[in-house]
């Protein structure tokens, strides 16, 4: 059947032009592409337009012979290949729709794309809790800090100044002199304190001074949790939970006078104790040697004199005024405060130098920014920090 002519017409030539299109036709005609199939209308009607001078009916016989056509091409065709172009019609219908789903998909993705490389280079706020627990002479008591914290790409994650506050202070606990001093009694002995007492005694009962540790800051987590459970928000809940909360643990006289070694040791499993410390309310306590240990007393006096100017704004980032000293060369600096500071133990005096100051080779000054006490953004400070152990008010 397919071996069969196409076209049957009066005009050979045509028809035998026409008769080379077959393979062409029927393979159009199942795959479903238009392709340009040539009739014999044109060959006759040219043939019969030069006849109708002569004949008054050739409109009748170009018709007659252009339904005979397509009779003929029908006929030439098997039964299955006459549904092929309804079928392929709605493939490609499927297909359409399934090409515009999947570009708004691509859109939608690179949109998606576009927003989260976007967040990758902006600055995140939020709020950090930070626990500072003053371990003193007449007791431990923890106090909260709030703050607002700064992320950025690339950078280190920075405080706020302005956004510091005190939220919360604590009840008073046991002072860490009696605890280092009950544990001293149970295992050293009585009158330890008149007589040598060996340091292998620590090791020995070192796992017993992790279980004193782990009582001392037991009693302290769970009023600094009660504080944060009462005077913190919802959302600020959710932040400190996710950031961890550094704790700030200082002693100063009360416990200075005791063995370094013990000393030490205790500091030890008391940072162990804050850093493993679980909760039923998923805040995560963390320290380390820097936030955790005993002070100095020349510290202790530092931080009560920069306690003293910041409350009374003579610490800030403008200069108050500014001399000239060799060379022309210009020093600014704030107009700082002295500080007398008397503690339970210990007595602390400090006090600003001014760049001219000579001081003697027994004197040793400080200067705030070399030490990490101000930022480099600060005014040049420098002053002197004495402190007077047995000279406090217990």
């Amino acid at each position: 059947m397919w071996d069969q002519p196409l076209c049957h017409c009066s005009e050979p030539d045509f028809c035998a032009e026409m008769n080379q299109h077959q393979v062409t036709i029927i393979w159009g005609v199942l795959v479903g592409f238009s392709v340009f199939v040539p009739t014999c209308s044109a060959g006759v009607t040219s043939t019969l337009s030069a006849t109708s001078l002569t004949s008054g009916n050739s409109g009748n016989h170009v018709n007659q012979n252009a339904e005979r056509r397509n009779v003929v091409l029908t006929q030439n065709l098997p039964a299955s290949a006459e549904q092929f172009p309804a079928e392929f019609s709605l493939g490609r219908k499927s297909f359409q729709s399934l090409a515009m789903s999947s570009v708004a998909q691509i859109q939608e993705g690179r949109h998606a794309l576009h927003q989260l490389k976007a967040l990758e280079t902006n600055c995140r706020h939020a709020t950090q809790a930070i626990v500072v627990i003053d371990a003193g002479s007449s007791s431990t008591r923890p106090n909260i800090f709030l703050m607002q914290t700064l992320s950025c790409p690339f950078q280190q994650r920075t405080v706020i100044p302005h956004s510091i506050r005190q939220v919360a202070t604590g009840m008073r606990h046991t002072r860490l002199r009696e605890v280092l001093e009950k544990w001293l009694d149970q295992y050293a002995g009585e009158g330890w304190e008149s007589r040598s007492v060996d340091s292998r005694i620590l090791l020995r009962f070192f796992r017993r001074m992790l279980q004193t540790a782990n009582e001392f800051f037991g009693a302290l987590e769970e009023n600094i949790v009660g504080l944060f459970e009462t005077h913190l928000s919802d959302e600020e809940k959710v932040h400190v939970k996710a950031l961890g909360v550094p704790v700030v643990f200082y002693s100063t006289g009360g416990v200075r006078d005791f063995h370094d070694w013990y000393r030490d040791g205790f500091f030890v499993a008391l940072r162990h104790s804050i850093n493993n410390f679980s909760n039923k309310i998923s805040y995560k306590f963390f320290t380390n040697p820097e936030l955790t240990r005993p002070i100095t007393g020349a510290e202790e006096g530092l931080y009560a004199f920069l306690t003293l100017n910041h409350l009374t704004h003579r610490l800030k980032e403008e200069s108050s005024f500014c001399d000239r000293g060799e060379g022309d060369f210009k020093t600014c600096r704030n107009d700082l405060a002295g500080v007398v500071e008397f503690g339970g133990t210990s007595a602390q005096v400090v006090f600003p130098l001014a760049p001219t100051d000579v001081l003697p080779s027994s004197v040793k000054a400080v200067n705030l920014q070399r030490e990490r006490f101000l930022p480099k953004r600060y005014p040049s400070a420098d002053v002197i920090s004495v402190s007077f152990m047995h000279l406090g008010v217990d």
